[in-house]
């Protein structure tokens, strides 16, 4: 499946008693072979209403190209986000703008970019918003099973007056956790992190790659004992995003 292209927004409300709503700005995908995607781009966002919603029932999830919630399988050739999404309350707990696997399905990420930015505020840092569980906010997914090759976010992450409670939050120019067996390579974020106006005592994980490095096999010698080359983990990545504590 390839070239295509969203520039609409998708509305929905917040309703008891209903099905989770499972939004992406291009497509939902549940097949039943592994299967790939290439040449997407996306401009849409969403507009949700929250009202009577909480944390733990979470019925609207949204990302910004691709919503797997199958189990074979992903590949995402050249697909691109470029709209910003703003998360005003605490019933959004794990944020992907380009990608989100539901069952963390084994997917590769090649040749593509978010350059959208995220905004983790209530009326622009005005109004506190209190988490009631832990938090999850990545540059390109919080997914794991997730290899990134060429991959490049350029998207800013703002996260601002917020009380943590003692709930632990994760921020990641990229994502969240890089899996054992999975990969970052060639890649690099260029977004900037603000996080700024904090309360609680809940610890913040804040970095430019990725907050767990659960790969890597440098341990393993090759060939050559003197030179031992990496085939997983983080391979020439780069953060060039700013960290700041300060808003």
């Amino acid at each position: 499946f390839a070239k295509l292209y969203n520039n609409g927004t998708i509305n929905a409300g917040y309703q008891t008693d209903t099905s989770v709503i499972k939004a992406a700005g291009i497509g939902v995908s549940n097949t039943t072979a592994a299967v790939e995607y290439a040449l997407l781009f996306n401009h849409g966002g969403f507009v949700y209403d929250t009202t009577g919603a909480s944390y733990s029932n979470a019925l609207f999830q949204f990302t910004g190209t691709i919503f797997d919630i199958g189990t074979y399988d992903v590949t995402l050739s050249r697909v691109y986000n470029y709209a910003d999404f703003t998360f005003s309350s605490n019933y959004y707990t794990a944020i992907s703008p380009l990608y989100r696997s539901l069952n963390n399905s084994s997917t590769l990420i090649r040749y593509s970019a978010n350059f959208g930015d995220i905004y983790y505020w209530n009326n622009s840092g005005g109004t506190t918003i209190s988490l009631a569980t832990s938090l999850y906010i990545s540059g390109i997914t919080s997914s794991q099973n997730v290899s990134l090759q060429n991959v490049v976010n350029e998207g800013n992450i703002t996260f601002v007056n917020v009380n943590v409670g003692t709930n632990p939050v994760y921020i990641s120019g990229m994502t969240n956790q890089l899996s054992s067996g999975k990969v970052i390579k060639n890649s690099i974020n260029e977004g900037n992190i603000v996080f700024a106006s904090i309360s609680g005592s809940g610890n913040l994980y804040v970095a430019g790659v990725t907050n767990n490095n659960a790969s890597g096999d440098l341990q393993n010698l090759g060939p050559s004992e003197t030179q031992p080359i990496a085939t997983i983990g983080i391979i020439n990545t780069i953060n060039y995003g700013n960290i700041t504590t300060s808003y």
